[in-house]
């Protein structure tokens, strides 16, 4: 089976970017939720303080109801759209 998307460009230069890139995307996205979980289950935010610009104060382990809300709200996003249903 093949699938081929067209694009016409330059007009749909942004879509045919948000096309090619789609994996980088969801690669951020799983990424960024095991970092929130290993702050939630494990007490780790030092992954998550490193993603953090130097400008930001540091999160720290009161930040964990937060972070796991965040967490439930970005999966509940994903699932609407119809990610995440392969894994």
């Amino acid at each position: 089976m093949k699938a081929v998307l067209e694009f016409d460009l330059p007009e749909e230069k942004d879509e045919y970017k948000e096309a090619i890139n789609g994996h980088k995307y969801f690669i951020v996205i799983v990424e960024y939720l095991s970092n929130m979980r290993a702050a939630i289950k494990y007490g780790d935010i030092g992954t998550l303080n490193q993603q953090l610009p130097e400008d930001q104060e540091p999160l720290t382990e009161s930040d964990i109801p937060a972070i796991e809300k965040m967490r439930d709200i970005l999966i509940a996003m994903a699932e609407e759209k119809g990610l995440f249903s392969h894994l």
